[in-house]
């Protein structure tokens, strides 16, 4: 059986960018759930250890607040500086795939962020969203696994 890790990055001084930390009690799957802060390069290790590693950020691709949209590390180009982790995430996962040959698949699931200014609480927008965004992760981690 693959092994599965949900890596949940954010900031939660930073409103939205605290997305994918908030999330971390709505998620259920037979997969585990990790909490990555802020630091992608400090878990190189700990993603070797899986087969799959699926990545949840605040990302802004200029989509609405709470739009969500899934993509693969290897269609991503280095130039782009769509979330406040991804440039650390892609070289984590290059790094872990060059020394122990695996994660064999990494993904972002990109939650559109409406406010990253400093602040403790998510913005009214993204609040009301949570519950869709939710049910929309799950369904993409059952067909993962």
């Amino acid at each position: 059986m693959e092994k599965i890790a949900v890596i949940l990055m954010g900031n939660l001084l930073r409103r939205d960018d605290a997305l994918g930390i908030t999330l971390k009690e709505r998620i259920r799957g037979d997969v585990d759930l990790i909490d990555g802060g802020t630091k992608a390069l400090s878990l190189i290790e700990v993603i070797s250890m899986y087969d799959k590693v699926i990545f949840v950020d605040a990302v802004d691709f200029g989509g609405s607040p709470g739009d969500i949209e899934v993509f693969k590390l290897e269609n991503l180009d280095n130039e782009i500086l769509f979330s406040t982790h991804s440039p650390d995430i892609k070289k984590m996962v290059e790094l872990s795939r060059m020394l122990y040959e695996r994660p064999k698949k990494a993904i972002i699931i990109g939650i559109q962020p409406h406010d990253l200014s400093y602040g403790m609480d998510l913005s009214s927008e993204v609040i009301s969203k949570l519950d869709v965004i939710s049910e929309k992760i799950v369904e993409i981690l059952e067909v993962m696994v």
